[in-house]
């Protein structure tokens, strides 16, 4: 049945909606648990970077102070080494200061900066030696140069090195430069010299630049100086103590100087020129044989005036055999100019090189090479001279 609508009954009008530009409340999800600055990822890059550059920073930092390390490990064994000889060659009741006086003089000086230096004699010598006479010391530093491996929290190493010598053991010289100033030993360029088995030594400094005599199997055993030794020999020391002439008792058998004392006395190479007379000996393209005595003069060749010269090979014969021919230069060099001057078999020979004080001359004393490929290949007497 139909609803029942009342009579006189007025429906209220019908609303209309328009609902563009009506919007429903946003959707809103929960609220986070953990605050939003723990989930804020930005930066981890710069906190990675961060803990890895201070490791980065403590190895190259250890690298640094390893080499440092190293650099003064051998200074101290440099200085070990020089104390020791000076030690074993004092030979009395001074030897320990001897020794520290020596090591100071290379910057470690006993009782400062953390540096002990101990000299003791009596000890037992290395292996396979069984006797008790050689000389120890010991140049030790308690705490080592630190710059930055502290970061990693290391702490400063202690190092030493330890050095020994026989009171007996005394080097065997085939060079020895008596000059007391300046580098009395002194080689530039590339010479080219064979002392294996030899030692040698210089009685102020000594310098070796670009040569063979720093290395083996061709560098000298020792190279010592009583100043510093810069690149001489496979075992270079400084500071050593000076060497007593050994042929000073042989002085009074150096011939009078019959050159005179006038400046043309004394003819000097020139420069890219030739010598001539008793200043040039040889020719080119042949070996040319020059007996010498054992009486040197003017005539027999034996005293030279000035600078000598070779102009080609030169091999040497000796009227006394093995005992030895002597060639004395006087205010000269000995310029092998490319050449060679060598002994025959079953000869010797000796070269001084002196001279007299002379004005306004001033002459160098030495073997020397303006050819480029010179060689000295000489046997030493084995008596007198």
């Amino acid at each position: 049945m139909p609803p029942m609508i009342p009579t006189g009954y007025v429906a209220p009008p019908a609303t209309v909606c328009s609902c563009e530009g009506l919007h429903r409340p946003a959707h809103r999800r929960p609220g986070p648990l953990v605050p939003a600055i723990w989930q804020n990822e930005g930066g981890a890059v710069a906190i990675i970077a961060g803990l890895a550059l201070t490791v980065l920073i403590g190895i190259v930092g250890l690298a640094v102070d390893v080499g440092m390390w190293h650099h003064t490990g051998r200074a101290l064994q440099n200085a070990a080494d020089a104390a020791v000889i000076a030690a074993s060659q004092n030979g009395t009741g001074s030897y320990q200061s001897e020794a520290k006086a020596v090591a100071a003089q290379y910057g470690f000086v006993d009782g400062a900066n953390s540096i002990t230096v101990t000299a003791l004699n009596n000890q037992t010598c290395p292996s396979p030696s069984t006797a008790t006479d050689c000389y120890k010391v010991t140049v030790a530093q308690a705490s080592a140069p630190l710059f930055f491996s502290s970061v990693l929290g290391l702490a400063a190493p202690a190092i030493s090195s330890v050095a020994m010598a026989s009171s007996k053991e005394t080097h065997s010289y085939c060079m020895l430069a008596l000059g007391t100033s300046g580098d009395a030993i002194r080689t530039n360029g590339s010479p080219v010299a064979n002392m294996n088995g030899c030692s040698i030594m210089s009685n102020s400094g000594a310098k070796c630049d670009g040569t063979n005599l720093r290395t083996a199997p061709d560098g000298p055993t020792y190279g010592d100086a009583a100043g510093t030794n810069t690149g001489c020999g496979i075992n270079q020391s400084s500071n050593v103590p000076t060497v007593a002439d050994p042929y000073a008792s042989l002085q009074s058998s150096i011939p009078t100087n019959p050159c005179g004392t006038a400046k043309t006395s004394f003819p000097q190479e020139p420069k890219k020129g030739v010598m001539s007379g008793n200043n040039a000996w040889g020719a080119a393209g042949v070996t040319t044989t020059m007996p010498l005595a054992g009486s040197p003069t003017i005539a027999n060749h034996g005293i030279v005036c000035g600078d000598l010269q070779l102009q080609g090979d030169v091999l040497v014969t000796s009227s006394a055999g093995l005992a030895g021919a002597l060639l004395v230069i006087e205010n000269g060099v000995l310029d092998t100019n490319g050449h060679k001057l060598s002994t025959a078999s079953g000869s010797a020979l000796t070269i001084i090189f002196t001279g007299p004080t002379v004005s306004g001359l001033s002459p160098s004393h030495y073997p020397t090479d303006n050819g480029g490929s010179g060689t000295l290949d000489f046997m030493a007497p084995t008596s007198g001279l």
